[in-house]
């Protein structure tokens, strides 16, 4: 199972901004007066006897993790404000009625706006997921299977495995491919071999899922709960394949 959300490409993103900064040539770039918080630190515990308090101590006392998340520091602020800036980038656009036919706002904004069109995405259903269904279906052996999976990284998806280019280790000066593990709906192996209550419940609830799921596209309810049950089983055994 895949977890389905509007993405919008980086590079349109980053084009589009740069083209909006460009025409404002008043604004200039603004000066950073502090360059070491030092607001988060606890200068009152010695750095040889304990650094990360000693670095982090105050904001620790003042930081509550919120409700909806699991964590919380500096780089996932950072990713939410983000989020806000691109939000507010891609509302601009999408409000945008008379931006040049072709120009990176008018795509930009044209494709925000329809991945938010929630009322046409009832109307269709499942319909766009048809065609991949039906190549998925049409697998018979693990050959087939992995040649399903490489269609599907050269049309920027993909599972089972990750993958990805990023600067090598060993040598930072090049980027090489780089793949991990993947494949899993639950967050990681664990979740499929402990037995306390709570791990029994998250996996009786993604059951519970998948069997909505395959009910939405006319499954009935006996076969969608056994698929589902299978996606269970084939999970676990990826799972056991898995490193952490």
């Amino acid at each position: 199972m895949k977890k389905t959300g509007i993405i919008v490409s980086g590079f349109a993103l980053l084009a589009f901004a740069a083209c909006k900064s460009s025409t404002k040539e008043t604004q200039s770039a603004e000066k950073r007066a502090t360059f070491f918080d030092k607001s988060g630190m606890d200068t009152t515990v010695k750095p040889g006897d304990d650094f990360f308090t000693y670095a982090n101590g105050a904001w620790i006392k003042a930081t509550k993790i919120p409700d909806d998340q699991s964590g919380w520091g500096s780089f996932i602020t950072l990713h939410e404000e983000n989020q806000k800036k691109m939000r507010a980038i891609l509302e601009e656009a999408a409000a945008n009625k008379s931006a040049a036919k072709g120009s990176t706002e008018q795509k930009v904004g044209d494709y925000y706006a329809s991945g938010m069109d929630t009322v046409a995405m009832e109307n269709k259903g499942y319909e766009p997921l048809k065609p991949i269904m039906q190549k998925i279906a049409a697998v018979k052996d693990y050959k087939e299977l992995v040649n399903y999976l490489a269609e599907g990284y050269a049309a920027g998806e993909g599972d089972l495995f990750g993958f990805n280019i990023g600067p090598d280790d060993k040598n930072s000066t090049r980027n090489i491919a780089a793949m991990y593990q993947n494949g899993l709906t639950l967050p990681e192996k664990d979740y499929y071999a402990k037995n306390d209550p709570t791990t029994v419940e998250q996996r009786a609830k993604m059951v519970e899922y998948a069997t909505k799921l395959f009910m939405m596209t006319g499954t009935d309810s006996v076969a969608a709960s056994k698929k589902a049950a299978d996606v269970l089983k084939l999970e676990t055994e990826i799972a056991k394949s898995h490193l952490a």
